[in-house]
């Protein structure tokens, strides 16, 4: 059922982009993909849903199986990320006119990749003291990926903005589907689901990372 339905997707993946090509007001106009900084922009966003909603859907289990945290303390462990996007994004514009969109955007994706790769080193016996840096990394970088929508919408003409923003929502949404089940294979297929999350952890980094590459070499 899960090979008939990736196939299908696939299929329906192909009839969409040639029956787009081939209408004459096409809902997404497909040579908007032609600027590098649109493509890129889109590119390095999915990258990071891939890694980071991907690994969030099983971070609450490994907070309370693995390190056995509280249901309670697992959700509260949270809010250091979200109060650091919150705080953290209004001094973004600051940064990104010293650095440019593109070196702003990789630096948040590099603090993002670092920040899970030092959970995936986590264990039985950590606590907050292990925790909190990593989880702080993670809302400083995701703060900073900011740049990433208005470089995309900044690549196309202002007609095209509303298609633009519709095409960078969809990849992020799609991206988290994708992104649990390709990290939920990672983490069945190990022998532990310890071993599994923190395997996984490193894949989504790794992913992240190459959205840092991706913003580099695109954006402006």
């Amino acid at each position: 059922m899960i090979v008939a339905a990736g196939v299908a997707c696939a299929v329906g993946a192909v009839a969409f982009v040639v029956v787009e090509r081939r209408a004459a007001e096409p809902m997404v106009d497909l040579a908007l993909f032609t600027a590098r900084s649109f493509t890129g922009g889109v590119v390095a966003q999915v990258l990071w849903g891939l890694g980071v909603n991907g690994v969030f859907f099983y971070t609450a289990i490994f907070l309370q199986g693995v390190l056995g945290f509280s249901p309670t303390a697992s959700g509260v462990a949270f809010v250091p990320l979200a109060v650091l996007v919150v705080a953290v994004t209004p001094l973004v514009p600051l940064v990104e006119r010293r650095m440019g969109a593109g070196r702003t955007a990789a630096a948040g994706l590099v603090l993002v990749a670092a920040g899970m790769g030092s959970v995936a080193f986590l264990g039985p016996g950590d606590g907050w003291g292990e925790l909190l840096p990593a989880v702080c990394a993670i809302g400083v970088g995701s703060a900073l990926t900011m740049p990433l929508g208005s470089a995309v919408l900044g690549a196309v003409p202002e007609t095209r903005a509303g298609v633009a923003g519709g095409v960078f929502t969809v990849g992020r949404e799609i991206s988290g589907l994708f992104g649990i089940a390709a990290i939920g294979v990672i983490v069945q297929s190990a022998g532990t689901f310890a071993s599994g999350y923190s395997a996984g952890l490193l894949v989504a980094a790794a992913l992240v990372l190459v959205g840092a590459a991706v913003s580099v070499a695109a954006l402006r």
